[in-house]
């Protein structure tokens, strides 16, 4: 591997693990004890690493001239130590030792790739002072910034570095005392460490000795110490190690003014509160995400613990589930006497918040930004709790997995259990507004999502019976050879909610299959392409047999680079897709990262459709690059070299047409980098999945600020919407590389008001119902509502609804109990009414709409042998003034249609 760095005053690493041969020989002679002349290297070792750009001519000379006074300075302050002493020190042998040794190897790896993990620029930061030895200000040079922004650089990624190893470990104390032995006294010769395959395959000399020596060295010496104490020598009495931050706590080199928040270690006492830091003119990619923890009653919460969780690739919508679930933890603390916390973090990052304090319900703020003040409240929660069980027998369902989440949400937030063994499921929420149950056994059919609703005393009670549903079984083969696949995976739907593996033969088995809304089938496996099956033939019996033949994947390749041409390990790739066909949406999310090298393989890609690379990494932009044309016809691709660049930031505030800032709204910025379509050269054919990797969406904070970051230069629309108004007019945005685009401001009319209520016969408020209000256009045909909606909202639990922002106009409203529970026999109808005029002059008194009832025409959809048809749609045909009735068919080919009575249908199916 080529060195990514080099200190020409310097002596090469390789030279300096050269010399411990004799190191060793001459340590032996100038003390008594072998574990002693062990100590002895190993501290001349950290001298070497800490002074070895003093090294002019004569590497040998020098170290023996170390080695010699630190024996004297040995001898002069601690004396000869006692055999027990000796004893206690030396290594365990037999499969304890072997044990030891292992564990360290580990470590030892584990460190190495933690370090690689970092960040640019820190990680550069890290490496140049802590392992070519470079002082802040040859680093600042070497890295284009203030001697300032490169101290902060190697406190933010000796930070990160802490952080990983608290979250590993459980806490600063407990891997100082894992570290303290191993960096003491070496279980073995250096070179052993050094020649380990599972340190790092394929790195050299820079890359092995950061892994089997630095890493170690690097994490006792620097991490371990006291930041504001002066530099020590491992082996010396005054080396102590104490718990600090778990990340942000500055190096010792960084200045007072610029060091990062104290974030506390998660014990049950809280330590002394942090003191307030700004980000600097030096680095305004950084700021502080700072807040409060309180009850209901506004009082503090001391001891809450806080977790910062990043997602990847965060204000896009990610179809990798997978990372999606999982965000990687960044920082943690503990809030303070005052029930403060505060985290210096990249801006334009939309962080996830998980809040835990004893006797209160977890919470969970997604999307929170850096430059935030928040005042989270910690409540009881609110209980959701039941039984689900058979719909036949009344049998109890064990091991479902029950699910509630927040609908209709940008952020949403979701709670997750299983049932017991006698079905019995209970969580506690923190919020009610759109909670939505849903629940997915291991064989029966799913529930599909049940509205909640909950009493005065802030509890749901929810039983769900759920029946067998179908049975698939099939065969997955290889298309073309038919060759069985093993270990392929088929799943419902594309989130593959529940799923079986194939055989030896190819053979699979799902039961259960049938839950309304996910009337497809998908299938992958590793190598192959992704197929889904829409058109499903008719169940027998009970069973639907459903084959599949996937096509051999594509394979991509390449290689990412930072903004300084070198390669980029730890970037984030992949390979989406999102297209049109026969049956329904086909997308794809195939990711991976890059290695040390920079470079990438993802496997498996679909071939039918058209592909497009999304690439980031930490402190940098977000780029996406259409795959060449030549993608259709390429069993493989290569890319070549993807740069990677500073990212740009843009932050503002959304404001009504007086300038008073608006909250909770959803801002959405469409758009990529300039140099998109590079890859695709001169090909007409349309960007590849647009939706998913253009459009980054972001919440309005209480002061109506929001942010995007990780930003590659380019242009960008930027408009924002919310329920039960018109989006905002659009806006035309340019972003130059690295552009920190502050103080923008985003006009959201108020526009116009129309409210109402919608009731039963009796005038009880009707809530979910959903209401959708269009302009009413003037054609030659006469008056027409408008395709699309201008605003569409829901009704309260009271059934009231409010829509704003309207322009003046006539308009047509529509009324949809799409959600409401009732009679199946007299149904819930949709209706619709017009307003006249909506304007300043003429705003009128709030509408009162009735939801009328209706009838049923319900029956089975069989085939010519009598067999269910399941998933097909049931389409009423019937008089003009009437919404449209529909109907999926059911697991036994059921459908109802509701109709108002008294009128003549026909039914078309599809």
């Amino acid at each position: 591997m080529t060195r990514a760095f080099e200190n020409p005053a310097a002596p090469e690493l390789g030279e300096l693990l050269a010399q411990i041969g004799w190191m060793r020989g001459l340590a032996r002679s100038l003390v008594a004890d072998p574990d002693e002349a062990e100590d002895l290297v190993q501290d001349a070792v950290v001298v070497a690493l800490e002074k070895r750009t003093a090294v002019r001519v004569d590497l040998g000379g020098w170290l023996r001239t170390v080695l010699r006074n630190l024996a004297l300075r040995r001898t002069g302050r601690e004396g000869r130590r006692s055999g027990v002493e000796r004893q206690a020190a030396r290594p365990e042998s037999g499969a304890d030792g072997v044990r030891e040794a292992l564990e360290r190897m580990e470590l030892q790896r584990w460190l190495a790739e933690a370090m690689l993990r970092l960040a640019e620029p820190y990680r550069s930061a890290v490496i140049l002072r802590h392992v070519e030895g470079l002082d802040p200000g040859t680093i600042a040079a070497r890295q284009g910034c203030s001697g300032e922004a490169a101290r902060q650089r190697i406190a933010r990624g000796l930070a990160q570095l802490r952080a990983e190893l608290d979250v590993r470990h459980g806490g600063r104390a407990a891997w100082c005392l894992i570290l303290a032995p191993w960096v003491g006294r070496p279980a073995g010769p250096l070179s052993a460490s050094l020649t380990t395959g599972g340190i790092l395959v394929g790195s050299k000399t820079l890359l092995a000795s950061l892994a089997a020596l630095a890493a170690l060295v690097l994490a006792w010496w620097t991490l371990g110490r006291d930041p504001a104490s002066p530099a020590r020598a491992p082996g010396s009495p005054a080396a102590t190690a104490r718990p600090t931050d778990l990340a942000g706590q500055a190096d010792a080199e960084a200045s007072p003014a610029v060091a990062a928040p104290a974030k506390r270690e998660a014990t049950p006492v809280p330590p002394a509160p942090p003191e307030p830091v700004a980000a600097t003119a030096q680095d305004p990619l950084f700021a502080l995400l700072s807040g409060r923890v309180v009850d209901e009653a506004a009082a503090p919460i001391a001891g809450a613990e806080v977790r910062v969780r990043r997602p990847e690739v965060g204000h896009l919508s990610m179809l990798d589930l997978e990372t999606r679930r999982a965000p990687r933890e960044v920082a943690r603390a503990v809030t303070d006497a005052e029930g403060r916390f505060a985290f210096e973090l990249e801006r334009g990052i939309p962080f996830d918040l998980a809040l835990a304090a004893e006797g209160f319900c977890d919470e969970h703020l997604p999307q929170r930004y850096a430059g935030e003040e928040l005042e989270a409240v910690l409540s009881k929660g609110f209980l959701v709790h039941g039984f689900v069980r058979r719909e036949g027998d009344a049998l109890p369902i064990a091991d479902a997995r029950v699910r509630v989440f927040q609908l209709n949400r940008s952020a949403r937030q979701e709670r997750v259990t299983t049932t017991a063994g006698d079905g019995s499921y209970q969580l506690r929420l923190t919020f009610q507004e759109d909670a939505t149950l849903e629940v997915t056994p291991l064989r029966e059919q799913g529930s599909g999502w049940i509205p909640l609703v909950f009493d005065d005393t802030g509890t749901a009670r929810v039983d769900v019976a759920l029946p067998d549903g179908i049975e698939v079984r099939g065969r997955v083969v290889e298309a073309g050879s038919g060759r069985p696949i093993p270990g392929a995976r088929v799943g419902e739907g594309w989130t593959f909610r529940r799923s079986a593996e194939t055989d030896a033969h190819g053979e699979y088995v799902l039961p259960g299959f049938g839950v309304s809304g996910v009337q497809e089938l998908h299938v992958q496996a590793s190598g192959f392409g992704r197929v889904q099956r829409a058109s499903l033939p008719a169940a027998v019996d009970g069973v639907l047999r459903v084959d599949f033949e996937l096509p051999r994947g594509r394979l991509v390749r390449g290689r990412v680079l930072d903004p300084e041409g070198r390669p980029l390990a730890g970037a984030y790739v992949a390979a989406v897709a999102s297209e049109q066909g026969a049956e329904g949406q086909r997308a794809e999310w195939l990711s991976g990262r890059t290695d040390v090298a920079g470079r990438f393989e993802i496997a498996g890609l679909t071939p039918e459709i058209r592909h497009c690379l999304l690439a980031s990494a930490e402190g940098l932009d977000t780029r996406v690059y259409d795959f060449p044309a030549s993608e259709s016809t390429e069993p493989e691709l290569d890319l070549g070299d993807l740069q990677l660049a500073p990212p740009a930031v843009l932050a503002g505030t959304v404001q009504d047409e007086k300038g008073r800032p608006l909250a909770g709204v959803e801002v959405l910025l469409v758009g990529t980098n300039a140099d998109r379509a590079r890859l695709r050269g001169d090909s007409t054919l349309p960007p590849a999945a647009d939706w998913y990797v253009e459009s980054r969406r972001a919440t309005a904070d209480a002061r109506g600020r929001f942010w995007f970051g990780a930003l590659p230069a380019g242009d960008f629309r930027l408009h924002a919407r919310t329920r039960g108004q018109p989006a905002s007019p659009s806006v035309a945005v340019r972003l130059a590389e690295g552009e920190l685009r502050d103080g923008f401001v985003l006009v959201y009319p108020r526009g116009e008001e129309l409210s109402g209520t919608v009731v039963d016969d009796d005038g009880r408020g009707l809530g979910g119902v959903y209401v959708n209000a269009s302009l009413v256009e003037t054609r030659e045909s006469g008056p027409w509502p408008s395709a699309s909606p201008v605003a569409s909202t829901r009704t309260g639990a009271d059934g009231a609804f409010e829509l704003s922002g309207l322009p003046a106009g006539r308009y047509h409203l529509s009324f949809h109990p799409f959600e409401l529970a009732g009679d199946p026999d007299f149904p819930w109808l949709s209706t619709m009414t017009e307003v006249e005029s909506v304007s300043p002059a003429a705003p009128g008194p709030p509408l009162r709409v009735v939801l009328p009832r209706g009838q049923s025409i319900h029956g089975h959809l069989l085939d010519a042998h009598g067999a269910a048809l399941v998933g097909y749609v049931v389409v009423g045909n019937g008089p003009e003034s009437v919404i449209t009735p529909t109907s999926t068919t059911d697991e036994d080919g059921a459908f109802g249609l509701a109709v108002p009575p008294g009128t003549v249908w026909e039914l078309e199916v599809h």
